[in-house]
């Protein structure tokens, strides 16, 4: 099956083999600006390619899933290149102010990867389920939950992009949302077993504990521009 077309503009970059910054020639405060912005458009991507990951896990499509995992380099060549453009950084003639965005491009790039490999590990789940599905209620609610996770990636990166200080109050709001979601995610689910109406394996739990990760690095990608681990 072909790989979609937003996977394929993921390494577009990359595969052109320029050595060249996109901030070459900038001043070093013009050069942060530009990576962050390039650091939240793969970002976005990549919650895309989360978004698909979940897509093909509940629709049990195991074929499209072994398709995207032969290609390991999707979830982790995009970001290559802009970790190295990043450390470029740093040779700048940087402000303190400037060197500490510069540090938190690093890390923001590092919770993106860690977003692609949920999504490679959501791929991996598919394969594994082999078919099985999981009670409509407990569906349900897995299929919100990984809704949510997407959406406070999204949010997360607009935050990051903008530095947007006035939005992280509203943003620690639908964080707490999202932890009262896994709550209730965890009762159903044990609430399920008690009734013997057991989900497949582990994968319900294995899928639950990738949108909670994808939920956490939201959290420290929004976070990232106070300079805190935590809002």
């Amino acid at each position: 099956m072909a790989i979609p077309v937003f996977l394929q503009r993921l390494t577009a970059k990359e595969e052109k083999g320029a050595d060249t910054p996109s901030w070459d020639g900038c001043s070093a405060g013009e050069a942060i600006d530009r990576q962050r912005a390039m650091v939240a458009a793969i970002g976005r991507k990549t919650v895309s390619l989360f978004h698909e990951a979940v897509g093909i896990f509940f629709s049990g499509n195991e074929k499209e899933a072994r398709a995207l995992l032969r290609r390991p380099e999707t979830f982790t060549r995009p970001l290559i290149g802009t970790a190295k453009e990043i450390a470029g950084l740093f040779k700048l003639d940087l402000t303190s102010a400037e060197l500490l965005q510069a540090g938190q491009l690093q890390w923001v790039t590092a919770c993106i990867r860690r977003v692609g490999a949920s999504a490679r590990d959501i791929l991996s789940l598919a394969v594994e389920m082999d078919g099985e599905g999981f009670s409509e209620e407990g569906e349900r609610q897995l299929r919100e939950y990984a809704e949510t996770a997407g959406q406070l990636l999204m949010k997360s990166l607009n935050l990051f992009e903008s530095r947007s200080f006035d939005q992280l109050g509203s943003f620690q709001q639908q964080e707490e949302a999202a932890e009262e979601q896994e709550t209730a995610l965890k009762d159903g689910y044990f609430l399920r077993l008690s009734d013997e109406c057991h989900e497949p394996g582990v994968a319900f739990l294995s899928m639950m504990e990738n949108c909670t990760r994808c939920c956490t690095l939201a959290g420290e990608i929004a976070c990232s521009i106070t300079g805190r681990e935590k809002l």
